[in-house]
């Protein structure tokens, strides 16, 4: 079972560059966030002003693991707080490949902010995140960003998204994942070495 995560910070580009990437890949896509409140019936600021951020994580927690079990290699685009819970990092350890989508949070926040108005243009209702929803939303986010960059770090794959389109940021995603089948197709060659009473060496691509 791999699965294809897309970690990092809300404005990173994770939604929008998971839909062409499952696209690109044909697989199936999984929007944790989406599944939350498909299941509560509420969006997430609605969640989060009712019960708090703990009951929140633990809905995040049981939703993702059910997303991680119930289908094989799709594309899933987690919350930006997915890395919080050990849990959630130990599976997506065992179960796939994680993607870091590296954003400058200036970048991110204009990003929303966009966001916003766009969804205010077509008289839909805004969503504000619950984390960045103070009178200061990018000190904020770098204090996310701080809080949470050691956890995003241990990502299989670092990719950045500033700057970029998403086209760019997919297109690299899948060189990244290429390159990472090829080495796991190549198996190391034993050979025995008749010197002495005799050893094996490993002889493998990159190897010492």
């Amino acid at each position: 079972m791999r699965h294809v995560f897309l970690i990092g910070l809300s404005g990173s580009g994770k939604s929008t560059v998971g839909r062409l990437l499952a696209q690109r890949l044909n697989r199936p896509l999984l929007d944790v966030d989406a599944l939350i409140e498909g299941e509560y019936g509420e969006r997430i600021p609605v969640i989060f002003a009712r019960h708090g951020e703990d009951y929140f994580r633990q809905l995040e927690r049981r939703v993702f693991a059910q997303a991680v079990e119930g289908v094989e290699e799709a594309v899933i685009v987690t919350g930006g707080g997915i890395v919080i819970q050990p849990e959630n990092r130990r599976l997506m350890a065992q179960c796939g490949i994680r993607v870091f989508l590296q954003v400058d949070p200036a970048i991110a926040i204009e990003r929303m902010q966009q966001q916003f108005a766009t969804e205010q243009e077509q008289d839909r209702t805004p969503e504000i995140r619950p984390l960045l929803s103070g009178p200061d939303p990018l000190t904020r986010l770098q204090q996310l960003l701080a809080t949470r960059l050691d956890w995003y770090q241990e990502a299989d794959f670092t990719c950045s998204t500033s700057n970029k389109s998403v086209e760019q940021v997919t297109q690299e995603i899948i060189d990244m994942l290429a390159d990472s089948d090829h080495q796991e197709t190549i198996a190391p060659i034993v050979r025995r070495v008749h010197v002495g009473v005799g050893y094996d060496a490993v002889v493998d691509w990159g190897g010492a």
